[in-house]
């Protein structure tokens, strides 16, 4: 690579740097930010999280991080970045074309997903950071997923292994994952190459130790005997996990695995669909009737799949079968995976590119697979599955682009890229800014009050409220009483909350 590729790369970096420490600035704590941030945090601490989860990791950063704003703009920010980074190192380190298309994947996840795992400062501390670790070890074995034997350090053995000790500790269904990866890794390099680096042994030995080191904790205990407050699994009996399961991948795994990610989709989408004319330009007279068949319906499904998802997020009220909508939903996002699949077996010709989509998609399936047993779920469940998907998308656009030499095409695909990127950075800034307003609005009326010796304090609501996890305490709950508790509010104090039009008409009309 030049000189000059790298600095693009290097002001691509600083550009997308520079956006993110703004960005993670102007976000508000909020929701269970304002326990963990408060002596309630002190708490869980002092038993070392006894009872409550064997997320020790996870925890310990969202106990840090609620305590210090500098703390968590530079966590935040090096974290997105180095996913971003990531993403795009692993597939092709040439082409900084993925890491423009990185940023878009990451930014543009669906939105409930990427506030509740990159925005909130509680939801970072563990679906952000378990795929981070996760991440770092896949750029390691890069190599090996490309078909070339690579020998590590030893010096490497010990940093590994605490890599994987400590990824453990943080998202338990990311903890199953990275047993399963490291029992993969060892198996494929065996098969591929006779032999087992002592590296990738310690990454197993490291997964195993943490995920024993997570479960032993007793509210995993608890929640298998359905005597947790929040989560729950179902009875053990085959009738129970069915009918939990078939609950749960209507009520969420479809659309949080599948539907709701529009932009990968369409991705995924338009390169399938440039991959399969190839194949068929190509082998015409040899597929036939009924291959020529398999490949129109296998790009129906993938074009068509992403266009029914757009319509839904436009028309939200629309239901394309009534009550029976979210069946036939369940029922078409198991084809498009199933699509998804058949279409790396048969349209890719690389054998290499094969092998690491296959990965990418079962790492997915594992991923997704523990939470068809475990209540309640919501988006940021799926946050890890989504980074396999950008892994997926990127290795398709890095596949259609490495014949590409007109460098005057690349140089226009570039810029319209940077603006897409752009155009997100002005909409996040937008949206953020007028959060970190009402939020300054609020702690400066809190303080106004309480000098004024007030029994009752009102604050705004937000304006954008959607994206922030649960920012605005209700009334007479329990996170009113962790919100005074974060603010340092007496108790007796009661919070109420206007709406930003009332706010403005009683504190602001007048000013």
């Amino acid at each position: 690579m030049n000189k000059k590729k790298l600095d693009f790369d290097y002001k691509y970096s600083i550009f997308i740097i520079i956006f993110l420490a703004i960005f993670t600035s102007l976000i508000p704590y909020a929701c269970d930010d304002w326990a963990w941030g408060s002596s309630i945090g002190i708490e869980r601490l002092e038993r070392f999280f006894a009872g409550y989860n064997g997320r020790y990791l996870g925890n310990l950063i969202v106990i840090a991080i609620t305590r210090s704003q500098i703390l968590r703009v530079v966590l935040m920010t090096v974290v997105i970045y180095l996913i971003i980074l990531l993403c795009y190192k692993i597939i092709n380190k040439k082409n900084s074309i993925l890491f423009l298309t990185s940023t878009i994947f990451i930014l543009g996840m669906p939105r409930d997903m990427f506030v509740s795992s990159y925005v909130w400062s509680s939801g970072f501390s563990n679906y952000a950071m378990s795929v981070f670790f996760v991440l770092i070890y896949i750029f390691l074995i890069r190599k090996l997923l490309d078909g070339k034997e690579f020998k590590y350090s030893k010096l490497m053995i010990i940093p590994v292994f605490l890599l994987a000790y400590l990824g453990s500790l943080i998202m338990e269904h990311v903890t199953l994952y990275t047993i399963c990866l490291g029992i993969f890794v060892i198996i494929y390099s065996y098969i591929k190459f006779r032999k087992v680096n002592y590296v990738n042994v310690a990454y197993l030995i490291g997964s195993i130790l943490g995920a024993t080191t997570m479960f032993m904790n007793s509210s995993y205990r608890n929640i298998a005997g359905n005597k947790d407050f929040y989560r729950e699994i179902p009875k053990t009996d085959v009738g129970s996990l069915i009918n939990n399961a078939i609950k749960s991948f209507l009520n969420e795994i479809y659309q949080g695995g599948a539907l709701n990610n529009i932009i990968i989709n369409f991705i995924i989408a338009t390169c399938a669909t440039v991959i399969i004319y190839k194949f068929i330009k190509s082998k015409r007279t040899y597929i036939g009737k009924m291959g020529l068949l398999l490949c129109n319906l296998i790009n129906f499904v993938l074009i068509s799949y992403p266009i029914y998802g757009l319509i839904n997020i436009i028309v939200p009220n629309w239901n394309i079968l009534l009550r029976y909508t979210k069946y036939f939903e369940a029922l078409y996002s198991i084809i498009f995976y199933i699509s998804i699949l058949i279409f790396i077996i048969i349209f890719i010709d690389n054998k290499i590119l094969k092998t690491k989509l296959l990965f990418y998609f079962g790492s997915i399936l594992i991923l997704i697979a523990p939470l068809f047993v475990v209540n309640p779920l919501n988006q940021r469940c799926f946050a890890a599955p989504y980074i396999f998907f950008v892994l997926i998308s990127n290795e398709l656009i890095n596949y259609l682009f490495k014949d590409i030499k007109d460098n005057e095409f690349l140089s226009i695909i570039k810029k319209i890229l940077i603006t897409i990127i752009v155009c997100i950075f002005v909409f996040f800034l937008s949206i953020y800014s007028s959060l970190a307003h009402t939020n300054n609005i609020r702690i400066k009326h809190i303080s106004s009050e309480l000098s004024k010796g007030a029994s009752i304090i009102e604050i705004p609501k937000y304006h954008y409220g959607k994206y922030l996890w649960s920012g605005t305490p209700g009334n007479n709950t329990m996170w009113e009483d962790r919100y005074k508790m974060f603010y340092e509010i007496p108790k007796e104090v009661d919070i109420v909350t206007l709406s930003p039009k009332k706010w403005h008409e009683k504190y602001e009309k007048n000013n």
